[in-house]
């Protein structure tokens, strides 16, 4: 019987190595993250009809451009500054400028006044 116990041995030893690897290598192991966003991400959904994508370009200046296209071209534009804090992406639209100005305009009216007068 002793050449059955030292395999039974043998093969616990060797789970037991081999669970001690694998923990060595889940909680001893460095985490490899990516800590700059220097590319292009992009999401699409939608198959055929009204299919859009959202793309996210990330510079090293961290200066964001966010283009969202769709099946007629691209119908939305946005840039501006881009922040990594505390594992969240922060993005600031401050650099988003119009493709042209609107016909509107507003214009503020203050009346100090109390009374009205029609004409």
């Amino acid at each position: 019987m002793k050449p059955m116990e030292t395999a039974i041995q043998k093969e616990q030893n060797a789970i037991r190595r081999l669970i001690i690897f694998l923990i060595f290598i889940v909680f001893y192991s460095p985490i490899f993250s990516q800590s700059l966003l220097n590319n292009t991400y992009s999401h699409c959904y939608g198959v055929v009809d009204n299919g859009t994508c959202v793309i996210y370009n990330f510079k090293e200046n961290g200066i964001f451009e966010k283009d969202v296209e769709g099946e007629l071209g691209k119908t939305s534009y946005a840039k501006g500054h881009y922040i990594v804090k505390n594992d969240s992406l922060v993005l600031n639209y401050d650099l988003t400028e119009l493709k042209y100005e609107s016909y509107f305009k507003a214009q503020k009216y203050f009346n100090t006044k109390d009374s009205i007068e029609v004409r």
